[in-house]
């Protein structure tokens, strides 16, 4: 009788969780399908993602977790204009000496839009409604004109995050294996990279559904790739610090992804393919 019992508390208790990742996802995908349409009406080619920060202006783990599921959603919804992820934005902003974090202000989006030739910069805020359940959050996600630096539209919406990912926990992996229930609608892995080097390296990965994403990573600093599509990816890891030395006007990252290589080879760690499995991670170790 007591098995009886438990069995169904059970179901409904794996149903309830299953639920909050669902209402996350579908909540991030909503915003994002309004807003990639709004950017589409609006003929702009260019978008940057600059992020989400607390009311405060600070870029806490959560507005991380949050900016980054959105700029994968709006890839998906995207159907006029490229999209430069955070990562990528970063290295931009620190080869100029420009404001990197907090809210952007008037001067840095109207740089951002001459010096990387982006029409939109996407921002926003988030909130936690309760002290005691700091899950749940209004997010609100604006879309910044760089040659004026104003607000030409905006979504906002209310989510549930699992502590998992407010954590800066993996939320998605166990064993290798990704728990996210969307993995098998949406047809994707991830790829974890593990720097073990005393060196800053730039890693980039490129398929025809994800386009373009890059991430920096400290000496022993550990960063996720979410959202990959299951097919065959190209990557590259490369010197940080030698990359921005060379004086020749090309970009040897981007330059590795269209043609296995006919640059300086002297920035170049490794580059290559890997093979993403739906619903599987991959650890990648750059030694």
């Amino acid at each position: 009788m007591k098995k009886l019992l438990i069995t169904p508390i059970l179901l409904l208790f794996c149903t309830f969780l299953f639920a909050q990742n669902g209402n996350y996802d579908s909540k991030i995908t909503e915003l994002a399908q309004k807003l990639a349409s709004k950017i589409n009406d609006s003929k702009k080619t260019k978008v940057a993602i600059w992020g989400l920060v607390t009311e405060s202006g600070k870029n806490t783990n959560k507005c991380k977790v949050i900016s980054e599921d959105f700029s994968i959603y709006l890839t998906d919804y995207a159907k006029g204009f490229q999209i430069i992820d955070r990562n990528h934005l970063d290295m931009i902003l620190k080869e100029h000496k420009m404001k990197s974090d907090g809210f952007i202000d008037e001067t840095t989006a109207k740089q951002l839009g001459k010096i990387i030739a982006v029409d939109v910069i996407i921002t926003g805020t988030i909130t936690e409604y309760d002290e005691t359940d700091k899950s749940k959050t209004r997010v609100r996600i604006k879309a910044l004109d760089t040659e004026t630096a104003m607000q030409f539209a905006a979504v906002m919406g209310d989510v549930v995050i699992d502590k998992a990912k407010d954590s800066g926990e993996s939320p998605d992996t166990d064993g290798g294996v990704i728990t996210d229930p969307e993995c098998q609608k949406k047809n994707f892995g991830s790829i974890d990279f593990i720097n073990t080097k005393d060196f800053r390296v730039e890693v980039g990965i490129y398929n025809d559904n994800n386009g373009f994403k890059t991430m920096s990573l400290e000496a022993g600093e550990r960063k996720t790739f979410y959202g990959v599509f299951a097919r065959i990816t190209r990557y590259y890891i490369v010197n940080y610090a030698k990359n921005k030395d060379i004086k020749d006007g090309k970009d040897v990252s981007w330059g590795i992804i269209y043609s296995y290589p006919s640059y300086p080879s002297h920035a170049v760690i490794k580059y290559g393919e890997l093979d993403i499995k739906q619903c599987k991670n991959i650890e990648f170790v750059i030694k």
